[in-house]
């Protein structure tokens, strides 16, 4: 593999924040709210059964995660079956997501699952937090996408699990309320224990929205889900284009799912004992945006649709007839070779003169680098050495950009001056934070076609 050194100077004016908002509180019974917050608002409910074989998606080659589902769940998803956003099982387990660019997932022998489909295995195969915790190095994580974890169970156990800088690292409570923002648990909880005013601040970003929620339930003495669809409605992110499509609560001990969504917000709700789980059932599937949940068995049209939505916004190319005929029958072991042709796992090293501040990127597929508009991948980190390495996961293998700033004098905590996530924020030639010229496409542009890793200098 060729190896690219791009030295590069250049300024950044950020655009567009986003900060999706989870938390649990455990009083008289256990409950989970999260917003979801996406371009697009579809998605459906899939009914998942006991006792189904299955086989990891090949996004890569090599040993892939494999199980025998023993509890059924109830899950919400938008990529198709098998790629949960989120859901409960039969125990009362419930897992749920929100995107964090800085995630950095260990790199192991383990056998290897995606971010999403890592959801849909917690839920087939374990009833409480212990034991997700217990097995959480038995399988690697190779996203699409960077995330983190919010697990709890009707015990009144929770965790949020984070991924930094290739280790896996969770905050576990009984009893307590969490919350979880598009920050890592260890940044939002110093960020709170060191502000001295801990208001609610006005901006839209994810530290803030911690400071909110964090206040709000430690003021409640007894949460319900009226009330939990009260928070998520104040902790909403109501315009730009990446805005809160549906707000979901689940009552753990009932092993319920409460929805609202922006073009149906009346509460709709579906409840594990309605439903058969025994093995030889059919899957049942609903839309979330109609006025009451209508369900139907699922087919190959049901899909095949709902994976179209999926990449209408995304960049991602795979097989599709591969990954349907995945999700019509998960004991298939497929080797995406689409995907494996057009992705890579890019390994990037910045290197930098001062080792302070904090550094952010963006890769950008056109030849205008200083012009504003939604880059393939984004992030930051905070600087403390001179050499810092980052894996920046699902990259096309295409020729692309790169900008990056060094604000050496930022003082504070990652994420309190910006938010980053992937397609959330541009770059431009701005006075306040501009010093030195902005080069050239062609002295920016590195080509992944033929490299997998790269050095960066900023000066």
């Amino acid at each position: 593999m060729k190896a690219y050194i791009v030295t590069l100077l250049l300024s950044l004016a950020f655009i567009e924040c986003f900060a999706n908002t989870a938390f649990f509180v455990h009083g008289t019974k256990g409950i989970l709210a999260k917003n979801h917050d996406s371009k697009s608002g579809h998605g459906i409910l899939i009914q998942n059964l006991p006792g189904q074989r299955k086989i990891a998606y090949g996004f890569h080659a090599g040993e892939k995660a494999s199980w025998t589902s023993i509890y059924g769940s109830i899950t919400i998803n938008q990529l198709g079956k098998e790629f949960p956003v989120g859901g409960i099982n039969e125990a009362g387990l419930v897992v749920e997501h929100l995107f964090l660019g800085t995630s950095e997932y260990p790199e192991t022998n383990a056998p290897s699952i995606s971010e999403l489909e890592w959801i849909q295995y917690q839920l087939d195969n374990f009833g409480s937090v212990s034991e997700v915790i217990a097995n959480i190095h038995r399988l690697r994580i190779r996203p699409l996408e960077t995330v983190h974890y919010l697990i709890a169970d009707p015990c009144g156990f929770s965790a949020v699990i984070d991924f930094v800088d290739g280790e896996v690292r969770f905050s576990e409570k009984q009893g307590e309320f969490q919350v979880m923002t598009q920050v890592s648990s260890e940044v939002a909880q110093k960020y709170f224990s060191q502000s001295e005013d801990k208001s609610a601040k006005s901006e839209n970003s994810s530290l803030n929205k911690y400071m909110l929620l964090m206040g709000h339930l430690g003021a409640i003495p007894q949460m319900n889900v009226n009330l939990s669809f009260d928070l998520l409605d104040i902790s909403a992110n109501k315009a730009g284009q990446q805005k809160t499509q549906w707000g979901v609560v689940y009552d753990l001990e009932e092993r319920c799912i409460y929805i609202k969504t922006n073009s149906y917000p009346q509460t709709r709700q579906v409840c594990l004992a309605d439903f058969d789980f025994e093995s030889n059932s059919t899957s049942l599937a609903s839309p979330i945006q109609t006025k009451s949940i209508n369900w139907n068995p699922m087919n190959q049209g049901t899909h095949a649709n709902l994976l179209a939505l999926g990449l209408k916004y995304d960049r991602l190319r795979l097989d599709e007839a591969s990954l349907v005929q995945h999700m019509i029958d998960p004991s298939i072991s497929i080797l995406d070779t689409v995907y494996t042709q057009n992705q890579v796992d890019l390994v990037v090293k910045f290197v930098t003169n001062k080792p302070s501040g904090i550094v952010s990127y963006i890769f950008k597929p056109d030849q205008q680098p200083n012009q504003a508009g939604l880059g393939v991948k984004s992030g930051q980190f905070i600087v403390e050495k001179k050499e810092t390495i980052r894996v920046i996961y699902n990259m096309p293998k295409a020729q692309l950009a790169i900008a990056c700033f060094q604000d050496t004098e930022f003082k504070g905590n990652l994420e309190a001056k910006i938010d980053a996530h992937s397609n959330g924020f541009s770059f431009l030639r701005t006075q306040s934070l501009h010093s030195g010229n902005i080069p050239r496409y062609v002295d920016a542009k590195i080509d992944l076609r033929t490299a997998a890793d790269i050095t960066v200098r900023i000066k």
